[in-house]
Formats: C-alpha cells, structure tokens, sequence
C-alpha cells in the first residue's frame, strides 16, 4: 500500500477526480446559474448571506475552503480509510448534483 509521502493509488486519484467535478465544479456552475437567473435560491444560510453580501464569487470561494478542508482531514486519515474522505465527497457531489438538477427542470417547467 502506498503511504501519503508516496504516490497515490489510481482508485484514489480517480476518486479525487470524481468528486472536485461533481462536489466542486459541478456545484458551483450549477448553483451559480440556478442563483444567478433567480431559478433557485441557495439553501445554506451563511452561503445565501455571503451571495447576497459579495455576489456569486463566494460560491468558489466556499467550495475551495471546504475542499481544502477535506483535503486535511484526507491526509490525517489512515491508509487504507482515507479514500473514505474524496468517496463520501464524490457521493454527496453527485446525488447533490442529481438534487440541484432536479430542482432545476420542475423550477422552468
């Protein structure tokens, strides 16, 4: 098993890669143009707050801290568990995404 000094396995780089597009830029592309048009609104407060305040950059901004924050706790978890971290994201990614979708299609229709 390879150790967080080395390389990193191709299960956990793809889940890595899974989850910054469906957690990350998926997210905020989507939020950003249902928020942006008023389709949708944001439903986490202190984000809702932070728009309303700043506009739509703090969407980036807070995804790349909670990124970044999960990164850390990746690192400082044990191997083999630690590709528990980039999963759970990548399964919250998507069924956010699907979510967001769907929230979407029955808003314009």
């Amino acid at each position: 098993m390879a150790t967080h000094g080395g390389t990193k396995t191709r299960l956990t780089a793809s889940v890595w890669i899974v989850a910054l597009v469906a957690f990350g830029v998926f997210d905020v592309a989507l939020t950003a143009a249902a928020v942006g048009t008023g389709v949708a609104a944001e439903a986490h407060p202190l984000v809702r707050e932070g728009i309303r305040q700043f506009g739509l950059l703090v969407l980036p901004v807070w995804k790349g801290i909670l990124l970044a924050a999960f990164y850390v706790l990746y690192r400082a978890t044990p191997r083999p568990y630690d590709v528990g971290v980039p999963l759970g994201l990548a399964i919250v990614g998507v069924g956010v995404g699907i979510w967001n979708v769907a929230v979407v299609v029955f808003a314009i229709a």
